[in-house]
């Protein structure tokens, strides 16, 4: 059985449509991968109701562990891809800016220790 190039080309491009009409039906995106914009949109959701509530005997929101979670869990249903040299490069300004606090709260902390020594005497 043959068929022409231009059926042939119909037949493949009708079925293609099928299929992605199909995969958006059941949550996921083209090829059968989950859609992106599904899970940004919900993890939006997810930090504007749980924004004002904290872990009890943390001081951190409840936002910060649900994002983390979220962000693995996306990774691992092949969502987000980590890159090597992004990472390094991330994780290298994110050590900086952290390494920066802390002079200015030790310094803080060396003021407000010298102004209650001078009020006590």
């Amino acid at each position: 059985m043959s068929m022409s190039t231009s059926s042939a080309t119909a037949y493949a491009s009708s079925s293609t449509a099928d299929r992605r009409g199909a995969s958006r039906r059941n949550g996921r995106g083209v090829a059968g991968r989950y859609d992106p914009i599904r899970w940004i949109v919900w993890l939006f959701v997810l930090n504007i109701l749980f924004q004002r509530i904290s872990i009890p005997g943390i001081s951190i929101p409840f936002t910060v562990p649900i994002t983390v979670l979220w962000c693995f869990a996306a990774w691992r249903f092949g969502i987000l891809a980590v890159e090597k040299r992004r990472m390094i490069l991330w994780m290298g300004a994110a050590a900086a800016s952290s390494a920066v606090v802390l002079p200015r709260s030790s310094s803080s902390t060396a003021r407000s220790s010298a102004s209650t020594a001078g009020c006590s005497g």
